[in-house]
């Protein structure tokens, strides 16, 4: 049974969609944002469509998603604009 995901009432897999969306797209601002290679792009890809079309492989999505959104994230925490989280 195929349901479209419902974003009026947020399931964990378009929540998790929505995150590592906002995160990707947030971490593009910056010119020091690590370069995803086709290695990493072509997984998340993947799960990223499977956690949509079936609303399932939600943990898996997360697992393979972390390292690289952990990259992308390190770039948007480590911003001028949040000094008081820097560890510097």
């Amino acid at each position: 049974m195929n349901i479209p995901p419902n974003f009026a009432t947020p399931s964990m897999s378009a929540i998790t969609v929505l995150f590592i969306l906002t995160v990707v797209f947030m971490a593009r601002i910056f010119k020091r944002a690590p370069l995803w290679r086709w290695e990493t792009v072509l997984p998340v890809l993947f799960f990223l469509y499977e956690g949509l079309k079936a609303q399932r492989h939600v943990l898996l999505l997360m697992e393979v998603a972390a390292v690289p959104v952990a990259r992308d994230m390190e770039v948007l925490l480590h911003g001028a604009w949040w000094p008081f989280l820097r560890s510097d």
